[in-house]
């Protein structure tokens, strides 16, 4: 990701043979950092839109140098790093309505919720038909249903769960009562190994959610650059490069949210939270050729300030992998792989760095240097399609029929990303 300046060529170095090729030097080095990686799509299941998470990190180096005569070196430059960004948001729903939230390739089931209030005498009332195929393949043209019909009273509250195997996975009815207020809500559930759909109504001020976005960026970076200082004198010391830088970034992108309907009612028993994520994966490696141009000079008191250019442009190619997971609390849970993609592109690569070197020792040289990276094309990803299933609702009804429908799709592309922090190298040459 930041292969830093190369410290070599801006450090004296004690005399050597001009004919020999030796190896002269290594220099470890620690940075720290924050990265503006590319804004994500966020899915519809947890809200749509677009967002960006500022990730922080740390990177370690290490430098080498053969010189291959009395002006020419042959640098490599080795580093590890690793960046993370997170978001956590709480809410609780405003206001009651009809829902519907899909991921995946829809299973095929009916979910039809009604909360219409008894009136004779007044009631809070709920019901929720949840049909989806049997667990018993021999039960062909059969369906499994479930119905939950509770009514309670005026002023007490009452809770309900119910959870059936079917064929390719489970579903579930979730429902409380409010009886003071003639309020109901609730939700039917259907899941199998290629999606989820769940239907339902929420109480106002009932529901709270939990949504977690996390972006991390791990990889490594390798330079290999073929040098020669040039004195131009009065201190000064140019160093042209030319050689490849080889990259491999690897970003996770997680989005999860976890729904729990009445958790802030007086509930006479707990009702399960529904838990859901998304995690993709990009794996991208870089190959370029580089070139650059460093300056140093002498600014006093043994301090030696120098400053660095690179530039490529080169060749990128890489993977898109994404699982999906549903989780009823204490009832199952069901992963989804999703279909993979592959993706290339012909970026363009910029580094600057700038910093300032003192001797410790006639081998030991401590550098402090500032760094900003630049890639022209790094992947992300995009919501391209959306598709709801067929639903009617109503103020107090809502039904939905789901048979195999796409909920989403997404797609990668790629958009500009840099970074920029602070390093420390420690120069020793042997």
């Amino acid at each position: 990701m930041v292969c830093l300046a190369p410290w070599f060529a801006a450090t004296a170095a004690p005399a050597q043979d001009s004919a020999a090729i030796q190896f002269v030097g290594l220099s470890p080095s620690l940075s720290f950092g924050i990265l503006h990686a590319p804004a994500f799509d966020l899915t519809p299941t947890v809200g749509g839109g677009s967002t960006r998470l500022s990730q922080d990190g740390v990177e370690f180096g290490l430098d080498a140098e053969i010189r291959l005569g009395e002006s020419t070196f042959l640098e490599w430059n080795g580093s590890l790093f690793s960046y993370s960004g997170s978001r956590n948001i709480s809410s609780t729903t405003p206001t009651s309505g009809a829902f519907t939230i899909t991921s995946g390739t829809l299973p095929t089931g009916t979910i039809t919720v009604d909360v219409t209030p008894a009136t004779a005498p007044a009631q809070a009332y709920i019901q929720i038909i949840t049909t989806a195929p049997p667990l018993n393949p021999a039960d062909v043209g059969e369906t499994k249903t479930t119905n939950s019909s509770p009514e309670t009273p005026a002023g007490n509250y009452i809770s309900h769960k119910d959870f059936s195997l079917t064929a390719g996975g489970f579903m579930a009815d979730v429902l409380v009562l409010l009886g003071d207020k003639l309020t109901a809500a609730g939700y039917g559930l259907i899941s199998d190994q290629g999606g989820f759909i769940i239907t339902g109504f929420g109480g106002p001020g009932w529901t709270t959610v939990n949504t977690v976005l996390r972006d991390t960026t791990d990889g490594s970076d390798q330079m290999l650059m073929l040098g020669h200082t040039v004195q131009l004198g009065q201190g000064w010391l140019l160093t042209p490069q030319i050689g490849v830088d080889a990259q491999h970034i690897s970003r996770s992108i997680f989005q999860g949210a976890t729904y729990n309907l009445g958790s802030n009612l007086p509930v006479t028993e707990i009702l399960p939270a529904v838990s859901f994520s998304q995690t993709e994966q990009l794996r991208s490696d870089y190959l370029a050729l580089m070139g650059g141009l460093g300056f140093s000079r002498p600014i006093g008191q043994g301090w030696t300030l120098s400053n660095s250019l690179d530039v490529g442009r080169g060749w990128m190619s890489g993977s898109y992998h994404s699982q999906s997971d549903i989780s009823v609390v204490g009832f199952g849970d069901q992963s989804v792989v999703g279909a993979s993609q592959h993706y290339s592109a012909q970026p363009w690569i910029g580094r600057v760095t700038i910093g300032a070197s003192r001797s410790l020792t006639p081998n030991t040289t401590v550098t402090f240097g500032l760094f900003c990276s630049y890639l022209s094309a790094v992947p992300t990803v995009v919501t391209t399609s959306v598709s709801a299933p067929p639903s009617a609702s109503s103020s107090t009804t809502t039904s939905t029929t789901a048979a195999n429908q796409v909920a989403y799709t997404r797609g990668v592309i790629t958009r500009p990303q840099y970074s920029v922090g602070l390093s420390v190298n420690l120069v020793y040459r042997f």
